[in-house]
């Protein structure tokens, strides 16, 4: 599995979460599901700790991009 994975930081991360969001990064442009997955990944990750401000405010950029 670890050869499938792999690790954005800083702005590479935040650009990635847009394009994903925003359905740029799915074989199917504007794809829904994608967005509710990232819905849902906002959804758990308020509840985790270390899920601070900054992060809740980019997930929720993010998926106002993604409609």
């Amino acid at each position: 599995l670890r050869e499938h994975l792999f690790i954005l930081r800083d702005r590479d991360a935040t650009q990635h979460l847009f394009r994903v969001s925003s359905g740029l990064d799915s074989l199917v442009l504007g794809e829904a599901q994608i967005l509710s997955q990232v819905k849902e990944v906002y959804k758990v990750g308020q509840k985790a700790n270390g899920f601070g401000r900054n992060l809740n405010g980019l997930f929720k950029q993010a998926i106002t991009a993604g409609k």
